[in-house]
């Protein structure tokens, strides 16, 4: 009895996880090196030495946040990847969109761990290429 009472709570605790709101992150290049760069929910790709500045704009289930929404991130590995927040200018601070720069500092793989009104809802993997030569 004390099995299956068990997996229920397991079976129910899983469901009520899959009915969480999923978030996801938009990614928008406004500026970057020549080369490659990858920014999207699944992974962020730069060479080290470079930076991007990108606009990031959380949704959730397919439905962009509010501008009120709070969304901080933060790297696994500050030796690997600096990550900053630019204060949004006035004319689309009203759309919610959210500023950030991304510098690959060394070259290497870690984490950026995103937040939304200050709680944990998941990370992206980060790889810093060394800088082709």
């Amino acid at each position: 009895m004390k099995t299956l009472t068990t997996i229920a709570l397991i079976l129910l605790g899983g469901t009520a996880v899959g009915c969480q709101p999923h978030y996801t992150l938009d990614f928008r290049i406004l500026s970057a090196p020549p080369g490659e760069v990858t920014m999207n929910d699944s992974l962020i790709e730069i060479e080290e030495g470079l930076a991007a500045m990108a606009v990031v704009i959380p949704s959730r289930n397919d439905e962009r946040m509010h501008k009120d929404t709070e969304l901080d991130l933060s790297a696994g590995a500050a030796q690997i990847i600096r990550v900053n927040r630019l204060e949004d200018p006035d004319d689309v601070a009203e759309r919610g969109d959210w500023y950030f720069t991304f510098a690959g500092a060394r070259s290497g793989s870690t984490f950026l761990e995103f937040f939304v009104n200050g709680d944990y809802e998941g990370d992206v993997p980060v790889v810093i290429r060394t800088q082709a030569q």
